[in-house]
Formats: C-alpha cells, structure tokens, sequence
C-alpha cells in the first residue's frame, strides 16, 4: 500500500510540475481562442490539494523525508508566506473584492507545485537510468514546443502588421498575453538543455545558447534576454572550462566571433530596421541603455510610491500592499516587493536560502556535475529578483528549489544513501 501510495505520489507531483511548465503554451492557446478560457491557476490549486496531503503524509509516516535540513527551510517560507496571506485576508477582503484577492494568492500555487515537483525532478535527471531518459525527453519536447510557438507567434504578427516581434497583443475585443511568463520558462528550460545536452561538447553548447538567445530576443521580454545570456554564458564557461585548455580557447575565439558578429549584425539592424520589420524589437531593447520607456518610467513611480511604505510594514509586511493602496499590480519590480509583501524576516531567510545556493554551487562547480547548472539557474533567479520581477514571480521558487535539491544529490552515494533511491524504483 505504501508502495503504491508512493508511485502515485511520483507521478502526480511530476505531472503537475510539467503541466505547469506548460502554462505559457496553454495560455497561449487559449489567447488564440484556440482552447475555451478557463482559470488554469484555479485547475491547478485543485489538481494540487490532493498531492500536497499526500505529500504531507508521507513525510509524517517518514516514509519521504525532504532532501535535507536547507530544503525544509525553504518548504518552511512558503509555507510562513501562505499563513501571511491568511493572516491578512480580513484586513484585505474588507477593503477589496474576492476575486482580487484569490487572484493574488495565485501565485502560489505554482510555488506549491515548483517545491513539490524539483525534489523529484532533481533526483531524476541526475541519474543516468529510463526514467532519467524519460524526464529529459519531457524537456526536449517542451523546449522545442516553445520554440516552434514562438515562431508561429512571430510569424503571424509578421503576416498581418509586418514586423518580426511575437503576437501578445489582439484587438476585438483587446487582450493581452502574458509574454513574461513565456521567455522565463524558455530560458529556464534553455539552461536545463545547456547543462544536459550542451555538456557533450563546444558546438552542441553554443547552438543552445544562440538558438534559445535569438528566439527570447524575438519573445520581447529585454529582463529574460539580458539575464540568460548572462546565466547561459557563465553556465558555457564553467562547461568549458571543465572540459580542458583547448575547448577554452575554442570557447575564447567563438565568443569573441559571437560578440563581434552580434555587434555587426546589430549596427545593420539599426539602420536599415524600418525595412526589415525589425523596427519594434530593435527601438525595444535599444531603449535599455536610455531608461526613457514608459515601461522604465512607470517602474521608477512605483518604486517611489511604495519603498515609503517600509517605514510602516518593514516587520509584518503588508500583502496586497499595491491592490490595497494604489492599484492592482503597482508592485515595485524586484524583490524588495517581497519584504514589503511579507516583513523583513521572510525576505531575509529568501535571500540567505538564495546565497547559500549560490556560494554552495560556485564552489562545487567542478566537484559536482551538476554545480555549472545551478550556478546558472540561481544567476538568472538573482538578475531577475535585483531588476525585474515582484514578488509574485513564481520561478523563484522553481530555480531555488531544483537548484538546492541538485547540490543535495550531487553523486551517486547520496542517491544510495536517500531514502528515494528506494521509493522511487
């Protein structure tokens, strides 16, 4: 009975894992009128119940304990975030309608399933057996997914108003899509693809990288774009660097070729763009270096209206802060948003939990296998908390979770030694 409580526990935590993965592409379908407008978050809260108390038996019958002391750390801030959430619901509802407040309470679901699904997924694709194959293979095809939706995306807005940007914006009636979401998972998935089939040498790696760069640049997210070539170049270079004298001074030239050709091909753009239909993406991301975009501006006055806030909720915090006081979504756009959200002390334990992965990952970057991916995965979670997501952003929980489950199984005696290594044959 165990056993089979436990198999079923497997599957259904990594089929929510992946079918969350999947979000941007049902949302996109359903933005395309392509599938009926459902409320997936409410579909996965659901879905969700019944593997969390699944979860949570296992764990008190010690048939699963957690990974380690670390990852109940941070199973322990999810769960003190959601405890906030609830303490703050009366304050919340009485001045806002139900709707608003399920909708920000939302978000963790995918936090829920992230934690849930990386401890499984960690212990899986750092094996080398079927059902490693099998979770790789799940990867695959979703990155590939997202590519071919991506095109299909451009493709389409290029055909009706001839520029090369990805279809988020359709009119009667006016809709937006989510893009954001899109070319976070891609690039996230992206790094998984670089430290899996990029590690098998030099060309295999930099065609990651430059396919996965060229179709976030055409996604339109500049904060996804900036933050994998950073995270994606610095996860080639450990490769790389792993890997011997000769491939880092093939790495050397490449890079530099790459970085020139870019430099080229971006100059060429800027002049002849109107002609090109690149117009759009290329004023885009131009536009990083001014700070004059309305989108910059709009940032810099939620900034400004809601850091005064601290003074009166820098311990307890204040949830729905930016609902309550000014307008849905006028967060600021990093992470001092989840101080503001939830008070200094949950702030602080993310930040350390963070850090402590990160110096965990650098310094095992060439002892464990698995360090170059971590390294890359917590260096995109960082750039991304310091200048463009709230505290919203559910991939956080995904980068950081996956990232601390990977160093606690960083060699074949932690998995004999784990009471997984049993459970999940």
């Amino acid at each position: 009975m165990t056993k089979d409580a436990e198999r079923i526990y497997n599957v259904a935590a990594l089929g929510l894992l992946y079918a969350y993965l999947l979000i941007p592409a049902w949302g996109y379908l359903i933005f395309l009128d392509a599938l009926p407008k459902i409320r997936l978050t409410f579909v996965f809260g659901v879905l969700l119940i019944p593997v969390l108390m699944l979860r949570f038996w296992l764990l008190v019958t010690k048939k699963r304990p957690l990974p380690d002391r670390r990852y109940a750390l941070l199973w322990g801030l999810l769960l003190w975030v959601t405890i906030l959430q609830i303490a703050w619901s009366p304050n919340i509802l009485s001045r806002l309608d139900t709707s608003t407040y399920l909708s920000g309470i939302a978000f963790s679901v995918g936090a829920y399933v992230f934690v849930l699904g990386s401890e499984l997924m960690a212990f899986y694709i750092s094996t080398h057996d079927a059902k490693s194959r099998v979770i790789w293979t799940g990867l695959v095809i979703i990155y590939v997914g997202f590519i071919l939706m991506i095109a299909y995306g451009v493709a389409r807005h290029f055909f009706n108003f001839h520029q090369l940007v990805f279809l988020f914006v359709l009119h009667n009636p006016k809709r937006i899509y989510n893009y954001q979401v899109l070319s976070d998972t891609f690039a996230i998935i992206s790094l998984l693809m670089m430290a899996r089939y990029g590690a098998t040498g030099l060309f295999q790696r930099l065609a990651i990288y430059g396919i996965s760069a060229l179709f976030l640049f055409l996604a339109y997210s500049r904060s996804s774009v900036a933050a994998f070539l950073l995270a994606g170049g610095i996860l080639a270079v450990i490769q790389t660097w792993r890997s011997g004298r000769r491939q880092k001074m093939l790495f050397g030239f490449a890079a530099g070729a790459a970085l020139l050709s870019g430099v080229v091909v971006i100059i060429v753009l800027a002049k002849d763009a109107e002609d090109a239909g690149l117009s759009l993406l290329v004023q885009r991301f131009f536009s990083i270096s001014t700070f004059r975009t309305s989108s910059f501006q709009e940032r810099f006055q939620y900034w400004n209206q809601s850091l005064p806030l601290l003074k009166d909720y820098w311990l307890k915090g204040r949830f729905l802060y930016e609902a309550v006081l000014f307008e849905k979504g006028a967060y600021i756009h990093n992470w001092m948003s989840f101080w503001l959200a939830y008070g200094i002390l949950p702030f602080l334990l993310s930040l350390g939990l963070l850090f402590w992965a990160l110096t965990t990952a650098f310094v095992q970057r060439f002892s464990n296998p698995w360090a170059p991916l971590t390294c890359g995965l917590l260096l995109y979670n960082l750039i991304m908390i310091v200048t463009a997501r709230p505290y919203i952003w559910v991939y956080f929980w995904f980068t950081l979770a996956l990232s601390m489950a990977l160093l606690r199984f960083n060699d074949q005696n932690d998995h004999e030694r784990h009471s997984l290594s049993t459970t999940l044959e």
